[in-house]
């Protein structure tokens, strides 16, 4: 069994995905299986990953049921306790799965694990997430002790720099259906309501900014 699970949401993103999964096969911690859920795709994103041969990839399609349902059905399928999401127009820097495993080893009590990130801009620009409150957290990682008050700003957690455990996904019923805007804050603060977040403070999530594709467009 991977120690592992990486989910990628897949829909009409034939420009990004394969930067998405090139970012994912470079960890340097390589214990995982890919899930790449095909939502149904109609442009040539599920070719493209069909051509990627490497044994931890698993392509599984369906017809097309939204971000939060196929979120979850990747959860359904992951053969590890411990999942990883990530959408595919994002990237992780090379050491995020290590960072992600190194929270679940030091805070076992938490459910869910998250990293800090930065927006990646069309122009090539970045900028770190401004999150509120992030010196609450003592040292370079640890548990939040507010979720509500880092998210008063930018959001602590992002749906591209979050692991959550499988038990949980199954407890909460997971992310929130038929909502097109917001699904993981609303799933998150769900979360955090019955459950603590481990964070760590480096930057190693990538969220690439108003790409004409992206799902908030």
């Amino acid at each position: 069994m991977p120690a592992i699970s990486v989910v990628i949401p897949l829909y009409n993103k034939e420009d990004y995905v394969l930067r998405t999964i090139d970012s994912v096969l470079k960890q340097s911690f390589e214990d995982f299986e890919l899930l790449i859920m095909n939502d149904g795709s109609t442009d040539n994103s599920l070719a493209l990953v069909e051509t990627i041969d490497d044994y931890r990839i698993r392509i599984i399609s369906h017809e097309n049921i939204g971000l939060s349902a196929t979120r979850n059905e990747g959860s359904k399928h992951a053969l590890s306790n411990l999942v990883a999401f990530i959408d595919a127009d994002d990237t992780w820097k090379s050491d995020f799965l290590l960072t992600i495993m190194s929270l679940y080893d030091k805070y076992p009590e938490a459910a869910a694990f998250a990293t800090n990130y930065e927006r990646v801009f069309p122009d090539g620009s970045r900028r770190p997430a401004s999150v509120f409150g992030i010196d609450d957290i003592k040292g370079n990682s640890g548990i939040i002790p507010n979720f509500f008050k880092m998210a008063l700003y930018e959001v602590a957690v992002h749906p591209s720099a979050v692991a959550v455990k499988k038990s949980v996904m199954e407890e909460t019923g997971g992310f929130l259906k038929g909502v097109r805007y917001g699904e993981d804050q609303e799933f998150f603060a769900r979360l955090a309501l019955r459950y603590s977040f481990a964070y760590s403070k480096k930057i190693e999530g990538e969220y690439y900014k108003d790409l004409d594709s992206s799902i908030t467009q």
